[in-house]
């Protein structure tokens, strides 16, 4: 069976049904005349179908040109915030350490800010609470020092019972750290010994075989 429509505005509009069935075959046609209210009503649906979704996709792109504005803001706020985070970390930096910018060995590469700029050091010193070098003060002036009893640290103790290369403070992240360079008599701070790294602060007691030296920051 097959329905033929052809349709033509404003005429009647033909429809031919055809019908076969092994040898039995029969056709009919007939004639109608759709109101022209119904034409047009449909056309205005279509137009208005075409509008809504001309709109639709306008409101989709423009939401898109928003969201890639805001990703590229935050981009470069954060490029910003990256820059002006490390300047500052140039600045502290050179602070506690004026005469590393001028080495040969600068690279212009300088730890991380602190979490906590209050908390940070410009100046740090140890200083000898007994012994023989009783009241004697060490200025820390680099990021790594080394203390020993051998000549080439950058703290030698005259103590028997300290090690040639005893331990050692280090400076990272905007802190100091005391490091145990596997000493024979171990390092101890504020009376317990130190068996991993451990920050330093303030009034912190450092012992080294017999001698022991105070951590100060300012």
């Amino acid at each position: 069976m097959a329905i033929i429509i052809r349709d033509e505005r404003d005429k009647k509009h033909k429809i031919e049904v055809r019908f076969k069935r092994g040898a039995f075959r029969d056709r009919d046609v007939v004639y109608v005349k759709l109101k022209k209210e119904f034409i047009e009503n449909f056309l205005f649906l279509s137009d208005r179908v075409m509008l809504t979704c001309f709109a639709s996709l306008l409101c989709i792109m423009l939401l898109i040109t928003i969201i890639f504005f805001l990703h590229r803001k935050n981009k470069l706020l954060k490029d910003r915030f990256e820059i002006e985070k490390k300047l500052m970390a140039e600045r502290l930096y050179t602070s506690v350490f004026p005469e590393i910018k001028d080495s040969e060995n600068y690279q212009g590469q300088f730890p991380a800010v602190p979490e906590n700029p209050e908390s940070y050091y410009s100046k740090a010193w140890l200083y000898q609470k007994d012994a023989l070098e009783k009241g004697k003060k060490y200025a820390i002036h680099v990021p790594e020092i080394t203390v020993g009893s051998d000549e080439n640290n950058n703290i030698a103790v005259n103590d028997d019972t300290v090690s040639n290369y005893h331990a050692k403070i280090k400076y990272i992240d905007g802190f100091y750290h005391l490091f145990d360079l596997m000493s024979e008599h171990g390092t101890y701070l504020n009376g317990k010994k130190l068996l991993r790294p451990k920050k330093l602060c303030d009034w912190d007691e450092i012992r080294v075989g017999k001698t022991i030296l105070i951590f100060r920051g300012l």
